[in-house]
């Protein structure tokens, strides 16, 4: 939470996440997404 002057009050979370750019997502994570998804994941629109 910040203050109007954008200093940081304090945080509130149930886990401590920090985003990351796609490049940084190691192959073995998006290999292994994938892998739990059905035969045809990159064929439909997911709907």
């Amino acid at each position: 939470m910040y203050s109007a002057d954008g200093a940081l009050l304090g945080k509130y979370f149930i886990e401590n996440r920090s985003p990351v750019d796609y490049e940084q997502i190691s192959p073995n994570i998006i290999n292994a997404l994938l892998a739990t998804e059905d035969v045809r994941f990159e064929r439909h629109s997911g709907g």
